[in-house]
């Protein structure tokens, strides 16, 4: 069970480092993969970006939007 954590860690961890190398960093702390003029109109941070955020900052709260915020 113990390696199967460290296995999800390290996949976890590779998963930032996809992509072209463009990154952003939240915080101080986190860096999160960015692709500038994508054409997208809106942006998601993934959930596991935000549940690692929390665990490194204690006073980030998370809040619900009621409506999608343009970037």
């Amino acid at each position: 069970m113990r390696s199967s954590r460290r296995q999800v860690k390290r996949w976890r961890l590779r998963g930032y480092a996809a992509g072209d190398g463009q990154s952003v960093r939240l915080n101080d702390l986190i860096d999160v993969p960015f692709c500038p003029d994508s054409g997208a109109d809106a942006y998601v941070v993934p959930r596991r970006v935000i549940d690692d955020l929390v665990e490194l900052q204690s006073d980030v709260r998370l809040e619900p939007l009621a409506v999608p915020q343009e970037v």
